[in-house]
């Protein structure tokens, strides 16, 4: 797997609506901060 997950539990939207059991998938990246600190390396 090569994202996380984020439990959210149950959300309730401003609607009212109830999404039971939501989840958050996201993935990080490290190369801009690795781009910034080449720059300042160099810079």
């Amino acid at each position: 797997m090569d994202y996380e997950i984020f439990d959210l539990g149950d959300v309730t939207l401003q609607s009212g609506v109830t999404l039971p059991s939501a989840f958050l998938a996201y993935k990080t990246s490290i190369q801009p901060l690795l781009a910034i600190n080449i720059c300042r390396m160099n810079g």
